[in-house]
């Protein structure tokens, strides 16, 4: 049978741990068929199997009702317990019992588990006599061997019943003892309520029997072996407090810590923790209280230690608090006086703007937009003052033009070309790359008989012939079927990047990971062409984005190597000025807040890194508007919006789509969606006929100060928005389309003077405010603005090169195109400036603008007119 004695002799070897015996593992599988029972008779002692368990009743007191099924018992439970009582009568005296009975009994059946042995100490009457009828009326506590065991009580039918072996009948210091071991075998004594020795272990008696020679030990005589020396605390007092506790309050458990003298060292103090559990004593019935009693000396002298080491930090704090409080005083008069400094000095600014604005010409170019005035009204209402009444109804009648661009300066046109100090053939190139597809389309620059450059309108002949020979001079302008044609590329063939890196070359790569103006051609020298390539794979790999998404490197490499194959041999737009601006989209993004604010995740970290390799693939070396004018198949197939920029993204596109170069084939479906899109937006943003949108949008959602906190609590920015101070605007005036005012001036004024009035707002420092926590919430939407402009930026980088390198590109752009110095002040300047206000780290590019626009000025100024055949001080962007 499965239950067997655990060969225990005592109750005082009993653990609250259940027992399980050897063959544990097969009796919870096995099931009895009920003839096998029968070997229940080879016990000596008596045995029984029951079904067991209980229901719900509401009905009944505490809402179930206990059951017992008999299904066996061996011959020596019939002699000693009688033979089972009829099931009616033993449902009768089992819903008769008080909820205290039928609560011990439920318990018990719900310890019990297969394959476990449990042993219990039980009140013989309250269990056994409403199953059995000839229990002894003596027999009042019981040891109790039980197993759950699984039973075919009927065929096909199997039960978990209750298998019981009587162990042995409980004296009643057994049965004490048994108590206190249930509770836990750490107490020493069992006391009565009123206060007398029931039961105590072995070592407890030899520990206190010294107390009293004759009769029991008293819990007071305990508490009267301590020392008081606190007149508030005596022996009575204490113990009165633990009979409360227990007794009365009920309390879960009492210590009280009590102070004596070492026996061995009379001289020597000593502490004794008292600690009281309540219980009822199994024998009466009657609440009793269990008493165990600790050393705590080393514990007490620990905490008066501690106590000490507690009062001298508690006075070491005060006088730190003392000291901050001195320290947050001093800070206080400091930011006042900072405050005060700030002050004056924008005073001052403010009073040599006003000086040097009357020293200007009259017309300004004013680069805002509908939208940027409509917000500038709206503010202005925010912050409770009242606008001009002309000045609405003249920005009401703005807006309600149906052809009004909300995102493009008003009258851009008009300010270009009727500004005095911009040249008439340079105001028309300007309109056309910023705003295109107007009447006054212009082809490439020709140079006239006084040395001055002049441009043949594309109505004319000879502007017809100039665009024709420009064409023709090109060996292989924009063709899809020619350029991603895979017949002059194998994707099998080897383009050997590990072969371009020499020692030099590692170093120049350390060197691109930190410079901001880090000479490219130089680094095209040394790896033989392959700069972009190089550049970019080792970018993506050191950043461990191949890694992060199991980018696969062969693949990766070939694609680089087709990319930058992929670049025609164009003055300006090659794969040189595409390395350029890959080098810069890593310092914007590395070294110019990008990350640090998590602007970027890693995945819209490749696809920057992927914007700035493609963004030009392809290029034939004309803009969009001699696309468009000339009616070039890409023009047609992307319906004369950004045909170039479509294009190279397109054809990256479409050589992605082939298995030997498509390097994101372990990214999921959202994953490419996410990376295409990004790449997709970056790559459309560099069209500068969207220059005025996209800036328009970063500076309005990034720059303008929210005024409404303290004005107003219905009407507040979006919260995804961190807030930095931007120069407040309260001069709203549309009704004369070239009017701008003073806080708008530092960053668009007349070319002349433009680096000195930058270089006022520059010394002024960065009012961007740097709170990391600031961007957590910034929308994906408004993320990807920001990506668009560091793109734009990078695009841009030469503007921000060393004087040196800068004049080298102005030679190449100037062969493709050809702008004025100005610009630098309608386009340059206040782009770099906006990243930099919100972004202080790219403060950089920004310094770098500066120092080669005063270059070309203090050069203009010199010469009074660009020298022939140099570069005008001018040609800086394209599509």
């Amino acid at each position: 049978m499965p239950l067997s004695s655990p060969g225990v002799s005592g109750p005082h070897h009993f653990s609250e741990r259940d027992a399980k015996s050897s063959a544990a593992a097969d009796d919870e599988d096995r099931v009895w068929p009920l003839d096998s029972l029968a070997l229940l008779n080879k016990f000596g002692s008596p045995a029984w199997v029951a079904f067991t368990g209980s229901f719900n009743n509401p009905s009944s007191p505490g809402g179930f009702e206990n059951f017992v099924r008999p299904v066996f018992q061996n011959l020596a439970s019939e002699r000693s317990l009688g033979s089972f009582r009829p099931q009616d009568e033993i449902k009768s005296r089992l819903s008769n019992q008080t909820l205290s009975e039928k609560q011990n009994r439920r318990e018990l059946c719900s310890q019990l588990k297969l394959g476990n042995v449990h042993r219990s100490w039980v009140q013989a009457q309250t269990l056994l006599s409403p199953v059995f009828d000839n229990l002894a009326p003596e027999q009042k506590h019981l040891t109790l061997l039980q197993q759950a065991i699984k039973v075919e009580t009927s065929p096909g039918i199997v039960e978990t019943c209750q298998l019981t072996q009587l162990e042995q009948v409980a004296s009643e210091e057994s049965a004490r003892l048994a108590a206190m071991h249930h509770v836990g075998p750490i107490h020493t004594f069992m006391f009565s309520g009123s206060g007398r020795l029931l039961m105590a272990n072995k070592r407890g008696r030899e520990r206190y029997q010294h107390i009293r020679k004759s009769g029991d030990i008293m819990l007071l005589d305990l508490f009267q072996q301590g020392v008081y020396t606190d007149l508030h605390t005596t022996a009575d007092k204490a113990y009165k407090l633990a009979m409360d506790s227990i007794f009365v309050h009920k309390e879960e458990v009492h210590r009280f810590p009590m102070p004596n003298r070492s026996r061995k060292n009379p001289n020597r103090a000593r502490w004794t923790l008292f600690e009281m559990w309540p219980i009822n004593d199994p024998v009466t019935g009657l609440p009793a209280m269990l008493v165990k009693l600790y050393n705590v000396t080393q514990q007490k002298e620990m905490e008066a230690v501690l106590q000490l080491q507690k009062e001298a930090l508690a006075r070491q704090l005060r006088q730190l608090e003392q000291q901050k409080k001195q320290l947050e005083h001093f800070n206080a008069t400091i930011q006042e006086e900072k405050d005060t400094l700030v002050l004056q000095n924008n005073s001052l600014t403010e009073r040599l703007e006003a000086v040097t604005n009357e020293k200007l010409p009259s017309h300004q170019f004013d680069g805002q937009t509908p939208i940027d005035k409509t917000l500038d009204l709206l503010q202005c209402l925010i912050m409770g003052k009242t606008p001009n009444n002309d000045d609405t109804v003249a920005l009401f009648h703005l807006l309600s033009q149906a052809s009004v661009d909300l995102r493009q300066p008003i009258s851009l046109e008009e300010q270009l070309m009727e500004d005095s100090d911009i040249d008439a053939d340079v105001g028309a190139a300007m309109v056309q790359l910023l705003k295109g597809n107007t009447n006054r389309v212009h082809p490439p620059p020709t140079s006239n008989s006084s040395g001055r450059t002049s441009f043949d309108f594309p109505g004319s002949p000879a502007g017809v012939e100039s665009f024709t020979r420009t064409r023709a001079r090109r060996s292989s302008i924009v063709s899809v079927s020619s350029i991603t044609s895979e017949s002059s590329f194998d994707k099998d063939v080897d383009f050997g990047i590990g072969a371009c890196i020499t020692p030099q070359v590692e170093r120049m790569l350390q060197d691109a990971e930190k410079n901001w103006q880090f000479d490219m051609f130089a680094f095209a020298q040394e790896t033989n062409g392959n700069h972009l390539s190089v550049l970019t794979f080792h970018y993506i790999k050191t950043s461990g984005l191949v890694s992060r998404f199991n980018l696969s490197e062969s693949k990766l490499s070939r694609f680089l190597c087709r990319i930058e194959r992929g670049y025609l041999d164009n003055p300006y737009h090659s794969s040189l000025h595409v390395a350029s601006v890959v080098q810069m989209m890593h310092m914007i993004m590395v070294h110019g807040g990008l990350l640090k604010r998590k602007v970027l995740d890693d995945l819209t970290t490749l696809g920057c890194y992927m914007a700035a390799a493609i963004h030009d693939y392809e290029h034939g070396g004309v803009n969009n508007d001699f696309l468009i004018q000339t009616r070039d198949s890409l023009a047609v197939t992307y319906n004369d919006i950004s045909p170039l920029e479509n294009h190279h993204v397109a054809a990256a596109g479409r050589l992605m789509r082939d298995p030997g170069y498509r390097f994101t084939d372990e990214l999921s479906k959202a994953d490419h969606r996410v990376l295409r899109g990004s790449v997709i937006e970056m790559v459309l943003g560099t069209d500068m006929k969207r220059h005025f949108n996209i800036l328009s949008r970063f500076q309005n959602t990034f720059q303008r100060r929210d005024t409404t906190s303290s004005r107003s609590n219905s009407m507040e920015l979006p919260e995804d928005i961190p807030h930095h101070r931007a120069p407040p605007r309260h001069n709203i005036d549309v009704r004369s389309r070239h009017s701008i005012d003073l806080s708008r001036a530092r960053s668009v004024r007349a070319p002349v003077t433009a680096a000195a009035a930058q270089a006022s707002t520059l010394s002024r420092g960065s009012t961007s405010q740097s709170d990391n926590s600031s961007w957590d919430n910034v929308s994906d939407e408004n993320k990807g603005i920001i990506r668009q402009v560091a793109l734009k930026c990078a695009d841009l980088g030469h503007l921000a090169a060393s004087p040196e390198v800068h004049k080298r590109w102005a030679y190449l752009l100037e062969e493709e195109f050809f702008l004025q110095m100005s610009f630098f002040s309608i386009v340059g300047i206040p782009l770099f400036k906006s990243m930099a206000d919100i972004f202080e780290e790219t403060r950089p590019m920004l310094q770098g603008v500066m120092e080669n626009l005063k270059m070309w000025e203090h050069e203009a100024a010199e010469s009074g007119a660009p020298p022939a055949g140099s570069p005008k001080p001018h040609a800086y962007a394209t599509d």
